[in-house]
């Protein structure tokens, strides 16, 4: 999978359970608006904060619902790692493309225990998997020198999501994997890594300001493979402007969980689980200022 894949959030009803209606009513929006795939239970998905079997109920519901109007991959990192195995399998069979698997967090794990990790969850599937290298919130990042040992071992691991501040990263992933794989599929998280990272050599982003604006990480891809570069500066501005949104609240999906209703359901009300309910009170009218901001923009365009 490569291109821009906007990680869901997740909508849940007030007493906590998974709102299902509203869910399938962003991901009808986001394939409308041309995105390249979807990812499930990532970090904007709050899949921290989701019971296990809330998770696999989740899946079992939404990927059937995107009937493969485009690929779907599915974050099933745990740290329990026969429940990452079991989101795996459940993943396969329900007809997702691929899996993302994250790093347990808490305790560092050595090269050999996170080898063994990954191993155990892409073997016991055929789909495509993924890495997801977030090393901010796992607490360790996954060392470059054992992917390629994991390509040797498993013919079904397909790329790598990387979350990571230093854009050098991407450079030792280019020079130290794709030589044991050209087609070692790089995706860049951070919003506005989506421009220097195609520069050298990246093909995608999964970025939370997508699922609020997926037009624009759209249109900036295709601006750039165009060599159209007054848009390609015009659209990495409004991405800038967008990641505003990362400021207001330390949980960044509650915020993402916001704008996204703010824009796209007439700001009906949104839940948040425990703890995460307690939101910053300035949340909603300084989602509605950027928000508000980039539409004007857009329709200027």
């Amino acid at each position: 999978m490569q291109g821009i894949i906007p990680p869901l959030v997740t909508f849940f009803d007030e007493d906590g359970s998974v709102d299902k209606e509203t869910n399938f009513r962003l991901i009808d929006i986001l394939i409308e608006k041309e995105v390249d795939g979807l990812l499930l239970l990532g970090s904007s998905g709050e899949f921290t904060s989701m019971t296990h079997q809330q998770k696999s109920d989740y899946i079992d519901h939404v990927i059937p619902y995107i009937n493969k109007r485009v690929k779907c991959m599915v974050n099933v990192g745990s740290n329990v790692v026969e429940e990452a195995v079991d989101l795996a399998i459940k993943a396969e069979k329900a007809g997702a493309d691929a899996v993302l698997i994250v790093n347990p967090f808490y305790w560092p794990l050595s090269e050999a225990q996170l080898i063994d990790y990954f191993s155990e969850i892409i073997q016991s599937i055929k789909i495509d998997a993924y890495l997801y290298n977030v090393p901010m919130l796992s607490s360790q990042e996954i060392p470059v020198n054992i992917i390629p040992e994991l390509l040797e071992r498993h013919d079904n691991l397909k790329g790598i999501k990387e979350t990571v501040s230093d854009i050098g990263r991407y450079r030792k992933l280019i020079e130290n994997v794709r030589p044991k794989n050209t087609e070692f599929v790089i995706l860049t998280g951070f919003d506005d890594h989506l421009l220097p990272g195609m520069m050298i050599g990246t093909n995608g982003s999964i970025n939370s300001t997508a699922v609020v604006f997926p037009e624009i990480s759209v249109k900036l891809k295709k601006a750039m493979e165009q060599q159209h570069f007054e848009a390609v500066n015009r659209y990495q501005n409004l991405i800038a402007e967008a990641m505003q949104l990362y400021d207001i609240n330390n949980s960044f999906f509650s915020t993402i969980k916001e704008a996204v209703s703010y824009r796209w359901f007439n700001g009906e009300r949104v839940y948040h689980k425990k703890p995460f309910h307690l939101i910053n009170a300035n949340t909603r009218s300084e989602v509605e200022r950027i928000v508000d901001n980039i539409n004007r923009k857009w329709k200027e365009d």
